[in-house]
């Protein structure tokens, strides 16, 4: 009996059972995906050019549709003019896996490969590895939950050090969102007081984390003159190691995941490819000599700067990296505060000081005193500026005076017209139930008030020793200054109570 030969739905059926995707693009569909696609996507500059032998990433694709050829035309045309549509390349990737053989779907994964190096800045192999991940949606989905599971922060207070790190690693590997940081700009604000001498320098992913933060934020759209940024961020952007943030990968929990890598890895190319663009930007402002010098030469300047004072005063800055780390961490920072303030007045004393605004300005322009200052603003450190600064009044007070034909000017003008000078709020302060001092809320006339160590807040007490609760109490104080030999102003600032002393320099 002569075998019968097996029909062609019954050879297709055993083809399907045994993974075969010999499935034939319709008639005309070749030619109109053709001509939709284009010519090929060249690389981007500095960017390697993709070739493929085959599509090296089906290996891990499940999934096969014999109607792939009708929805790439949609998902490249929405890719292309669409910012944060990464999707419709991770679409393609699987889309072609259903008939690899195909000249076309090979043309087409070519074509996807050039856009995500041209995106991503990364090497055509890393690409590749990347959109293998991207495509294999079970082993992608499967990896990214073992991970963010174990990375998952165990605390929500950011001002904590430890917190503040395991939340920008969160948020850098897409665990916060379905979409890693690069891909999805998130607030990383909370990392901003770890960056200058704190651990972020150190933990090179929340670093990164921070850095792609920071571009976003010098190429946001809407803002102007948001690329003033780079001044300071363009530190942080070249600090950036790729072998150093691989490296963090070695350690527990990031040891061995794929997913880990992948992400990394885009994150890395992706920075380059924003810095370099910003980068770009910048050249071009720089032929404005004001723009050159805010975006490039103050900052080198400021930069070496900082290095020779960092490099001077090393052994002061170790002792406040110390006291910020054990701060934050809630540690023990018991006779911390002792032994930092002589390095805070060894520093300032170096300083102009004819008066307190006087020394707070020359503060202000150096690198590592503007650093302690901001510090400063921590509770801690806020008291041992306080009590650094209450020392420096004492003598302050001794070189500080005021001109004794100056002060019979003023007196002479009255009561009243000084007070034009100087708004005061509408209630006064009690404490207890007891009348406290007067508000400052606002001072007029600033070359009058300038070398006075008062600014708005200030809640004065009393003067001269004199009480000022009643109008004739205050005028009592005024007049008073007509036969003193110094003016001695006591203030509460923040809580925190100090007194003026202003010596009366007869010039008669």
């Amino acid at each position: 009996m002569t075998p019968r030969r097996p029909t062609s739905w019954l050879l297709a059926f055993c083809a399907l059972l045994v993974g075969s995707t010999a499935w034939a693009l319709p008639p005309g569909y070749r030619e109109g995906i053709e001509h939709d696609i284009g010519p090929p996507t060249p690389p981007a500059q500095g960017r390697e050019r993709a070739q493929l032998r085959g599509i090296p990433w089906c290996g891990g694709v499940r999934e096969r549709d014999k109607d792939w050829g009708g929805l790439v035309i949609d998902d490249l045309q929405q890719y292309r003019q669409n910012r944060h549509s990464q999707f419709r390349l991770f679409h393609l990737a699987r889309a072609v896996c259903s008939e690899p053989e195909e000249p076309l779907a090979q043309r087409i994964a070519t074509e996807v490969l050039q856009l995500w190096i041209n995106e991503t800045g990364m090497t055509a192999r890393d690409a590749v590895d990347s959109l293998a991940l991207h495509a294999d949606k079970d082993t992608f989905q499967a990896e990214r939950t073992a991970l963010c599971d174990a990375i998952q922060p165990k605390g929500d207070d950011t001002r904590k050090e430890r917190n503040a790190l395991a939340a920008a690693r969160f948020l850098l590997l897409g665990c916060k969102r379905e979409d890693p940081l690069w891909m999805f700009p998130d607030e990383v604000e909370h990392l901003g007081p770890f960056i200058d001498r704190g651990s972020a320098a150190r933990d090179d992913l929340a670093h990164l984390a921070w850095v792609l933060h920071r571009q976003f934020k010098d190429l946001e759209e809407g803002v102007d003159d948001a690329l003033i940024g780079y001044a300071i961020d363009q530190f942080d952007f070249h600090a950036v190691s790729a072998d150093a943030v691989l490296h963090q990968l070695d350690a527990a929990p990031l040891r061995g995941s794929r997913y880990a890598r992948v992400m990394v890895l885009e994150s890395l190319g992706h920075a380059q490819v924003m810095t370099a663009k910003i980068e770009a930007l910048v050249a071009k402002r720089a032929s404005d000599p004001e723009w050159k010098e805010m975006l490039i030469t103050a900052p080198d300047r400021g930069s070496a700067a900082w290095n020779a004072a960092a490099e001077r005063d090393k052994a002061a800055l170790a002792r406040s990296d110390e006291f910020d780390r054990k701060l934050r961490e809630g540690g023990d920072i018991h006779g911390c505060q002792a032994a930092l303030r002589p390095d805070f007045l060894a520093m300032w004393k170096k300083f102009k000081h004819e008066d307190i605004p006087t020394l707070e300005a020359a503060m202000s322009d150096h690198p590592l005193a503007g650093l302690l200052a901001k510090r400063g603003q921590l509770e801690e450190a806020e008291k041992l500026m306080l009590a650094a600064r209450d020392e420096l009044e004492k003598s302050l007070g001794k070189d500080s005076a005021d001109a004794r034909s100056a002060v019979d000017a003023v007196v002479s003008e009255g009561l009243g017209m000084f007070l034009r000078r100087v708004d005061i709020d509408d209630q006064p302060v009690f404490v207890g139930g007891k009348f406290h001092g007067f508000r400052i809320a606002g001072l007029r006339d600033p070359q009058f008030w300038n070398g006075v160590d008062l600014k708005p807040g200030d809640v004065v007490t009393s003067v001269n020793g004199f009480p000022i609760e009643h109008p004739e109490q205050a005028q009592t104080a005024f007049e008073s200054l007509e036969v003193a030999s110094e003016l001695r102003v006591v203030v509460e600032r923040e809580g925190h109570p100090r007194e003026l002393v202003y010596p009366i320099v007869d010039d008669r």
